[in-house]
């Protein structure tokens, strides 16, 4: 952070150079890319830091949140907190299908068109949260 800080501060963020990134399941391993992405995604107070977004989000704007429940444990333990950390709307809803985290897109198709259709309808009576198998 402290090298992508002063990379940024010199005047060439937006120049490639390499960067350690920490993943639980991979370890320690080289990224490339700029200063500036580097910090946007790493910084706490950055852009990519998923609570702070959470508690920006506009009220007005309905959410579907998936969590599923093969996620990587560090994810499984902070889902339920970033879904409580949504302002509320009657159409945000938690969805937590039965499957990986690699495979939730797909696990979740049903379900992203039913609650699209519900926002496009203007439907305020999905519930908050909604049961892995699909419909309440």
């Amino acid at each position: 952070m402290a090298r992508a800080r002063k990379l940024v501060a010199d005047g060439t963020g937006d120049d490639k150079a390499s960067f350690l990134d920490f993943e639980g399941s991979k370890g320690t391993y080289v990224v490339v890319c700029t200063a500036a992405n580097y910090l946007s995604w790493f910084d706490p107070d950055g852009a990519m830091n998923e609570l702070t977004a959470v508690r920006r989000m506009k009220p007005e704007v309905p959410v579907l949140f998936i969590v599923p429940k093969g996620d990587y444990p560090v994810l499984l333990k902070a889902g339920q907190a970033m879904f409580d950390a949504l302002p509320h709307h009657p159409l945000t809803t938690l969805y937590q299908p039965d499957s990986t985290h690699l495979d939730a897109p797909v696990a979740s198709l049903a379900e992203i068109e039913r609650w699209t259709t519900a926002v496009v309808s203007g439907v305020h009576n999905a519930p908050r949260e909604t049961p892995a198998a699909g419909r309440p």
